[in-house]
């Protein structure tokens, strides 16, 4: 956002919704959280004991599927006695595939992983493995063009000066 906003950056990615009147967004994807632990590390009947007492492991605070999980998680009415905060998805599957403890991710994080068994994704209703959110292409708004090599630059894009206008032409 910081660099939307000081014109260092022309378009940036986020997931979850930002209160930014300045800036225009447009709707990217979807995708959807599940929560996934190793085979085998909780039981085949989920209670609510069994949730509290295993190791939630997420990304760090302002994530938005963190902050997206831990509602979910609090509208179940579960309460995780250990949590483990991670700086990265790769460092949280890592974990994940050692037995560390649970997660709530982005299915797209886990694909690989769910594809050959070696997370699976556990049934957990009310919301939490159906819950879809919002990946946004955040633009900023032009109000002043720039030039770059003679070409005006705004709303995210060059002007069409030709049919070819490449890449190399921002470098």
């Amino acid at each position: 956002m910081e660099l939307l906003r000081s014109h260092h950056a022309e378009l940036g990615f986020v997931a979850g919704a930002i209160a930014a009147p300045e800036i225009e967004t447009e709707p990217l994807m979807e995708y959807e959280v599940v929560v996934v632990a190793r085979p085998g590390l909780v039981p085949q009947r989920l209670t609510r004991e069994s949730l509290e007492s295993a190791t939630w492991i997420s990304r760090e605070e302002g994530s938005a599927t963190r902050t997206g999980s831990d509602r979910a998680i609090a509208r179940l009415g579960i309460v995780p006695r250990n949590r483990l905060e991670l700086p990265s998805y790769e460092a949280v599957v890592y974990a994940l595939k050692r037995g560390y403890g649970v997660s709530a991710i982005s299915r797209y994080v886990v694909a690989a992983e769910l594809f050959d068994k070696s997370l699976v994704a556990l049934p957990i209703a009310v919301g939490m493995c159906t819950k879809r959110c919002r990946c946004s292409v955040f633009e900023r708004l032009c109000q002043y063009p720039q030039q770059i090599n003679s070409r005006p630059l705004c709303a995210g894009g060059l002007e069409k000066q030709s049919d070819t206008t490449s890449l190399s032409a921002l470098n």
